[in-house]
């Protein structure tokens, strides 16, 4: 009897589990044991029955429930690449997912805040626990794993310099969602080592000084396993990446600020260096991703100033 199409999917993704992060092993399953199970285990559909207008039919589902362009093309992703290992030791002929209809999505701009915006930010949660995590966000453009994994040992006063090469992310362990550390980025490129600006310098000083503090003034009750991360609360526990982003959005409305996401804040920084003249190359090895079309998709509509130069060239050409 053939298996059931979502434990076929579940068995792919133990196999090739040893290739993935752990984090994507969790979103994977989640994906299979979710709406994946829910749909295609009603139907009876088994891994040899799959055609291209049941996934049709999926994604339609996938629609109703609610979930845009860019979350369905994660199921299909994922049930692509299960069947392309079936493709590749010859088990079936062709791949079903190439004859479905591949959900569209729109490309996604990210909000981000201006200078003045910034500085009003600043103000706003400079009394909070995640000062330095903004701050961290929004000077080296981190994502939210990379500000929870900086180290204190990543931090180099005396020359200057921030490593980043250590990442924080919430991930299940025994059926619970934890903080995990791993020294594993999510590229290559995303092992940097970069200028520490005198303001964090500063801001990180004050914090190192009052967490000193802490320890003496908790005792025993301050928690010393994260004693070298820089993002913990007053008795020492690690900032829970999904806390930063939640106290997020409380200070903004708390504040009266524009809304925007945490993660934004990465972009806020792309969009101020690209508005000061800072080459994209430049701004591709700033943020860490793995290569410049990553950059440039993502942000090449920020890129007001290469347009304005273009401008100034035709306009010289074409003058009456």
């Amino acid at each position: 009897m053939a298996l059931p199409l979502f434990l076929f999917v579940e068995e792919w993704i133990d196999h090739v589990s040893v290739k993935l992060q752990p984090t994507t092993i969790d979103g994977y399953k989640s994906l299979c044991n979710g709406r994946i199970r829910e749909f295609f285990e009603s139907r009876g559909t088994t891994v040899y029955d799959l055609t291209g207008e049941d996934l049709n039919e999926f994604y339609a589902y996938l629609t109703r429930q609610g979930l845009k362009g860019v979350t369905q093309q994660k199921y299909h992703a994922l049930i692509h690449s299960a069947y392309s290992f079936l493709v590749k030791h010859q088990y079936i002929d062709s791949n079903p997912c190439d004859f479905a209809d591949r959900p569209k999505s729109e490309k996604y701009r990210g909000a981000y805040y201006n200078q003045s915006e910034l500085t009003k930010l600043f103000h706003a949660v400079k009394e909070s626990e995640i000062y330095i995590s903004v701050l961290l966000a929004a000077y080296y453009g981190l994502r939210r794993s990379e500000v929870v994994g900086i180290k204190w040992s990543n931090i180099d006063f005396e020359n200057g310099t921030i490593r980043i090469s250590h990442k924080v992310v919430e991930q299940l362990v025994d059926g619970k969602y934890q903080e995990v550390g791993h020294d594993k980025m999510k590229t290559e490129s995303s092992n940097r080592i970069l200028p520490l600006m005198k303001d964090v310098a500063m801001a990180l000083r004050r914090l190192k000084h009052h967490q000193d503090e802490q320890r003496r003034l908790c005792g025993n009750s301050y928690v010393h396993e994260y004693d070298d991360y820089v993002c913990v609360n007053e008795i020492g526990q690690l900032l829970r990446p999904n806390y930063i982003s939640a106290k997020f959005g409380e200070l903004l409305k708390e504040n009266g600020l524009k809304h925007i996401r945490y993660h934004d804040l990465r972009h806020s920084c792309a969009s101020l260096l690209l508005a000061n003249g800072v080459p994209m190359k430049e701004i591709q090895e700033w943020l860490g991703h793995s290569n410049y079309r990553t950059t440039a998709d993502v942000y090449s509509h920020l890129d007001f100033s290469s347009k304005e130069h273009s401008a100034e060239i035709i306009s010289q050409v074409l003058a009456v």
